[in-house]
């Protein structure tokens, strides 16, 4: 029979997650959670088409996923309601792993906590049904730290560790900020079940290395190159001079405080630290933080780096006060269960609050102008082998590819000079695209230029600026 501690108590949570998703609201058919979407999408639709990662499609982040979201576009095809489900599998593996540690390490009504709190904001609800890269690496980060702490000296669970570990970099290198605490959960397992250091980081780093060095050299030379430079550029800073610092970290914090609350009353509740497992996410939050304070620009999915580990130390807080309901002073019992009943009230309310945000996001019906755009794209399908839009989002609704240089058009990417007007105007010029679509950005004079000379201009939209070929564009 089962029980609350058997394997099948960890599924919950997730498979609970998910069902409550898609009660919400209709994530599916939400037309864009986010830009990043239409350049993933994008990047997978070409390589299921048979284009090469890196040495066509340029990419500043790791392939893996997009290899997944490929293998997915060739068994559905353009279905985005597919490739959200994908993601939220991936949510429901980190829901999975972050259970299994809390519990493991605290209980499992910390493990059930630490999971509510998790789920319970926006953020996290709306990232396990983007098409993004960060949850998916984050997910097989944290497989990587539960393999860890829960390896019990086996070397095959340090390997497969490692093996895990070296996926959540080649999905998102942000993942790095892990391995501090993964290197601790190491020693701690090692100490536990009396493994000498150089059997476990040895037996760990192996994995870790092979894995990721082997699929780096898969990936090709450019791989390296796309992966870094972008990341170094001094351009970033005076393209992004607001989308930094403390300030900027410290109110996306407060957008969702039930993270800051409960964490920082795990780490004065579960003080002092007779477990070293808790400095793991202590370290994750700070490492995080200190990071993200120094990071431009400062996305708001960067924030489960921050989210998880507190999420985490709030399950320790809730396990203290589950002790503190069993003190034999009246005092002291009263105290924790009036300060339990207060987190309760408080942090449902902030769930509700931020639950609802989430359910009107699942609920918006695509815009005019984004039906506009993608019908404008489609009139032409049967006479177009190539697409450049600033949007990639919708050439991926009018099964139209993007011509692969430019199937990452991100705001990053302009506003850190990683992609000049004249670049564009050189790739137009070289792959010859029959359609060309603005409705984000400023073109620059050099695209204005070429387009002017050898394309046509559709009128009458109101949705963007699209442009035909000239040969195209005669009986149009």
């Amino acid at each position: 029979m089962t029980t609350l501690s058997s394997p099948l108590q960890a599924w919950l949570p997730g498979l609970l997650f998910a069902v409550g998703l898609c009660l919400l609201g209709p994530w599916w058919g939400v037309f864009e959670m986010d830009t990043d979407e239409g350049l993933n999408l994008m990047k997978a639709m070409l390589v299921a088409d048979g284009h090469e990662m890196f040495s066509e499609i340029w990419s500043d982040q790791p392939p893996l996923l997009t290899y997944i979201l490929a293998g997915v576009h060739r068994i559905f095809g353009n279905d985005i309601a597919a490739a959200r489900g994908t993601i939220l599998f991936f949510s429901s593996l980190l829901i999975w792993a972050l259970f299994r540690m809390v519990r493991r390490e605290e209980g499992a009504m910390a493990a059930w906590v630490a999971v509510a709190i998790l789920v319970s904001g926006t953020l996290y609800q709306r990232l396990s049904v983007s098409v993004m890269i960060g949850l998916p690496a984050l997910a097989l980060a944290l497989l990587a730290l539960d393999q860890m702490l829960g390896a019990r000296g086996r070397l095959p669970r340090y390997a497969l560790s490692g093996l895990l570990m070296a996926l959540a970099l080649q999905t998102k290198m942000f993942t790095v900020l892990l391995l501090p605490g993964l290197l601790l959960a190491l020693w701690i397992d090692g100490r536990r079940f009396a493994v000498t250091w150089r059997t476990v980081g040895g037996t760990f780093g192996l994995a870790l290395a092979g894995t990721f060095g082997g699929l780096a050299l898969l990936a090709g030379p450019e791989f390296i190159d796309q992966l870094i430079t972008p990341h170094l550029q001094a351009g970033l800073d005076k393209g992004f001079p607001y989308d930094r610092g403390a300030d900027r970290l410290w109110s996306l914090l407060l957008d969702q405080p039930q993270y800051l609350v409960m964490g920082g009353l795990g780490v004065l509740l579960a003080w002092p630290w007779h477990k070293a497992s808790r400095w793991i996410p202590v370290i994750g939050a700070v490492g995080a933080s200190v990071a993200l304070y120094r990071h431009t620009p400062l996305w708001i999915h960067q924030l489960l780096l921050i989210q998880i580990p507190l999420a985490w130390l709030a399950g320790c807080a809730a396990g203290r006060l589950v002790e503190g309901f069993r003190l034999p002073s009246m005092l002291w019992r009263g105290a924790a269960i009036g300060l339990g009943v207060l987190l309760v009230v408080g942090g449902g309310w902030l769930a509700v609050q931020q639950t609802t945000k989430t359910a009107a996001l699942f609920h918006r019906s695509p815009t005019e102008r984004e039906q506009l755009a993608v019908q404008a794209l489609k009139a032409r399908t049967g006479e177009t082998r190539w697409l450049v839009t600033d949007r990639p989002i919708d050439g991926y609704y009018a099964q139209l590819p993007v011509i692969p240089p430019l199937a990452v058009y991100s705001l990053k990417r302009v506003r850190g000079g990683l992609l000049t007007p004249e670049q564009v105007a050189e790739w137009i010029r070289t792959y010859r695209p029959e359609q060309v679509s603005y409705r984000r950005f400023y073109m620059g004079k050099a695209v204005k230029a070429y387009l002017k000379e050898h394309y046509t201009k559709v009128e009458g939209l109101k949705a963007h600026l699209l442009y035909l070929r000239k040969d195209l564009s005669k009986d149009h």
